[in-house]
């Protein structure tokens, strides 16, 4: 049965590939038989008939044939504007990424290519080799990665600091994200906890003057921020050893009401053999539950603001040192400006009270890399046009397409004008099959950016929804403002357009 399945399958693949051959072969052998009948005809008029046909049997077999040579054209058009159907579908519409690269965020080769060029720098190398890692194996792990992963490796690196033992710290550990670093200790060593901990405190009291940002905030508070904020509702889930990422993961996930089983998520982040979980994959975990995972900026403001409104904020934090980095994932569910101090959801601590002070430290050593994941439609309170737009494209991949449609509409809400975002818009409706919606919202953006893309695309949909003489004219305008990157496109949508205009004509 199953062999049975795979070769229905085959077949199915490859009828696409074929149908198209099969109809213009059907229009080529009608072209043929018209010649023969236009031949037929010239005889007829030139008397080179045979003597023996009647002109009655001549008069009957030319009225046939020309019913025949009628019937076979019409034939012969329909069978060419199949095709021509075919090929435009086949062409596809230009993806929302396609149109965020050209807009400046890197495309998922790109952003590969980025990624693995840091790894070939001399001082990162260099850490590498020191660290036991060769360059070979930590290209092999990008390789491994998705894109949507890629991208997430790739924006940490542009937001951490330019020090090669920063760009080491990011390359090294976001493979390598570990539960508590208490608990990563060897058991059987318990001398190691000690010394651990004498460490981190050490730490914490070399750097409390370091925290610029909670000495600000507790002399010059904002007047739109609260003093004292908790989220004491925000689900609590323990760790157990090393999964500091999926309880985190599940205790945001809950706290927007979306399932959260710390085990299943385990399942899906967590790597056993790195004892961790990626940054990657927390992002990509929360979108696999139906979560818009987006990036806050990198302040201790920003973060505060977040839990003001209402919405608990996934933290990483590096509790050792530049060269002995303990990572650590929490959730940020409360503070006290005046007390100068955070709560967290941290680890087997249902309430954490950390100094201020140190948490800012501790984060700002991961890069501030912290997240919040909300239900599509809605957005962290401090969100940034470029991190909105990167997590909408990033849901758009891993959802279904009218959740992505409320998504990018409740971006546009915001960032009315954004280019990614209307096409975005226009794509998740194409792909929802409201292919009407979907023209509209590439020719929105079409007149408001004059984009060649967005003149594709509704070029391309206009000519499936059978508007001919529309689809043509937004072909020419693609053409006008097309440069190199879409001008092949471009150009195969009118060409498509004009054959579907001229076998129209009568």
């Amino acid at each position: 049965m199953r062999q049975t399945e795979s070769a229905c399958s085959e077949r199915s693949s490859l009828a696409p590939l074929l149908r198209p051959r099969c109809d213009m072969s059907l229009a080529f052998q009608s072209v043929t038989v018209m010649g023969i009948a236009r031949g037929y005809d010239g005889a007829r008029r030139t008397g080179s008939l045979p003597a023996a046909r009647t002109t009655s049997t001549i008069a009957q077999k030319g009225s046939t044939m020309k019913r025949s040579t009628r019937w076979i054209a019409s034939l012969a058009a329909a069978c060419l504007s199949f095709a021509g159907f075919m090929q435009t579908a086949q062409a596809g519409l230009v993806t929302t990424e396609q149109v965020a690269a050209s807009e400046g965020i890197r495309s998922a080769t790109a952003q590969r290519d980025y990624v693995n060029t840091t790894l070939a720098r001399a001082d990162v190398a260099a850490g590498l080799q020191e660290r036991g890692v060769s360059l070979d194996q930590a290209r092999a792990r990008v390789a491994a990665l998705t894109d949507d992963e890629v991208a997430v490796v790739a924006h940490t690196i542009d937001t951490a600091p330019a020090g090669a033992s920063d760009v080491l710290g990011i390359l090294l550990t976001i493979p390598v994200h570990a539960g508590d670093p208490l608990t990563t200790l060897p058991a059987t060593r318990p001398a190691w906890r000690t010394r651990w901990a004498a460490v981190l405190a050490l730490t914490t009291a070399l750097l409390a003057g370091c925290a610029v940002q909670t000495r600000s905030l507790r002399e010059h508070p904002p007047s739109d921020l609260q003093h004292a904020a908790e989220l004491a509702a925000t689900p609590f889930f323990a760790q157990t050893e090393y999964q500091c990422g999926p309880a985190a993961l599940a205790t945001a996930l809950a706290a927007a009401g979306l399932p959260a089983d710390p085990i299943q998520l385990g399942e899906q982040v967590f790597l056993p053999a790195r004892t961790g979980t990626l940054q990657i994959e927390m992002i990509a975990g929360a979108r696999r539950q139906g979560a818009v995972a987006t990036r806050i900026p990198a302040t201790l403001e920003a973060a505060l603001r977040e839990v003001q409104a209402g919405h608990p904020v996934v933290v990483l934090q590096n509790l050792g040192l530049s060269w002995a980095r303990a990572w650590h994932y929490a959730v940020l569910i409360g503070y006290d400006i005046d007390a100068g101090e955070v709560l967290l959801r941290s680890g087997a601590t249902k309430r954490e009270a950390m100094a201020m002070r140190t948490f800012e430290h501790t984060w700002m050593r991961s890069g501030a890399w912290g997240f919040v994941a909300l239900l599509p439609g809605q957005w962290p309170a401090t969100a940034q046009e470029a991190a909105v737009v990167e997590a909408s494209v990033g849901f758009e991949r891993a959802a279904v397409p009218m959740q992505a449609v409320a998504v990018y509409r409740s971006a546009l809400a915001r960032w009315s004008g954004n280019l990614t975002l209307m096409m975005g818009l226009g794509n998740s409706l194409y792909a929802a099959g409201d292919k009407r919606a979907a023209a509209d919202a590439f020719r929105a953006a079409a007149l408001q950016h004059h984009s060649a893309p967005a003149w594709i695309n509704l070029a391309s949909t206009l000519l499936e929804l059978g508007d001919v003489d529309a689809a043509a004219q937004a072909a020419r305008e693609a053409n006008a403002v097309a440069d190199a990157a879409w001008r092949e496109q471009a150009e195969a949508v009118l060409k498509q357009a004009l054959t579907r205009t001229n076998l129209r004509a009568p």
